[in-house]
């Protein structure tokens, strides 16, 4: 079981970040008109994804100067929830960051990852709960539960979630849907963006996470084309995996690449974020990742835990568009 919810246990300078063709195969279907389909559906938004890295990789995003001073939020927190108890090291952004784990923990091994996904109106994980039980039947989808963590001592409710049952039993791969529990006197759930206020730093470049490429078995990789699906990501074959877009979220849309794993290459390769500003080229290792900074000044960064691949970065960043 690779979701945590209670109970259960080098890159290319793009000249051009708007407009880019990735191939046909990619975008032919990734449309504006494609994505009309969304409109009438609870919206799905991308909420953080986790990873486990290396000892070293960790460690570099707690002590990296320029990581921590000028890109991005870093914090190192541990969550006390009634289940369990986790240390995590967090990159924190406007709307949706990144959690880390060093190897070994939960007794992991590195390419294990998870994707949670999340909506923002009431009533919202219902829906998204009975899209799943279309796509897998009612049998395959866990019911909606609730999480709970201490806050100062406190237990208090956190979000409530989902999931397709396929990343239960998973042994690299979970995704699962999480609301957050609406402040005192709103029936509203909490949005991503009240959740992160406290710890998103407008002063520093990373926005939000833009697009994941992840390297997944053939199963979980099936499964998660279907599961975005089912909830109106828009989602095209390209090379053995997948590309799916989400509808208009916060002014863009978020891409997540699935490619066929292989050896060194499976879980999260690679993230992108959108900038908040223009800023200088730069390139930054970190640990055994490479943070890639405003190529070309292009308004973007990308960080791979693997060697890049260029055309890979030309289509999700296409995609995006």
């Amino acid at each position: 079981m690779k979701t945590l919810s209670l109970g259960l246990w080098a890159s290319l300078a793009l000249p051009c970040f708007t407009g880019c063709v990735a191939d046909e195969s990619t975008t032919a279907q990734v449309t504006e008109s494609s994505l009309t389909g969304t409109a009438q559906r609870v919206p799905v938004y991308f909420n953080h994804s986790y990873g486990i890295m290396s000892e070293a990789t960790v460690s570099a995003f707690q002590t990296n100067a320029y990581l921590n001073n000028q890109f991005i939020d870093v914090e190192t927190r541990t969550t006390v929830r009634p289940d369990l108890t986790y240390t995590g090291t967090y990159l924190n952004t406007r709307e949706t960051y990144l959690e880390f784990f060093p190897v070994g923990t939960f007794g992991w091994p590195v390419g294990v990852t998870g994707l949670a996904l999340g909506d923002e109106v009431e009533g919202g994980l219902e829906v998204v709960k009975d899209e799943w039980i279309g796509a897998f039947g009612a049998d395959q989808v866990d019911e909606i539960e609730l999480t709970s963590r201490e806050v100062n001592g406190v237990v208090v409710p956190w979000f409530n979630s989902t999931a397709p049952v396929w990343g239960d039993v998973s042994e690299f791969t979970g995704l699962w849907a999480m609301e957050y529990v609406p402040n005192p006197n709103s029936t509203a759930p909490r949005t991503r963006h009240e959740e992160r206020a406290s710890r998103y730093q407008p002063a520093k470049l990373a926005q939000n996470v833009q697009a994941m490429i992840y390297g997944l078995p053939d199963g979980d990789r099936q499964n998660m084309q279907k599961t975005l699906a089912a909830v109106g990501w828009t989602v095209v074959p390209v090379n053995g995996g997948f590309v799916a877009v989400s509808g208009t979220d916060t002014g863009t849309r978020r891409v997540v690449y699935a490619q066929p794993a292989t050896e060194g290459r499976t879980g999260m390769l690679a993230v992108f974020w959108r900038l908040n500003r223009p800023a200088q080229p730069h390139t930054e290792q970190i640990g055994d990742a490479v943070l890639t900074v405003a190529p070309a000044r292009a308004p973007y960064a990308s960080l791979w835990f693997v060697p890049a691949v260029p055309s890979d970065e030309v289509r999700v960043l296409a995609a995006a568009q």
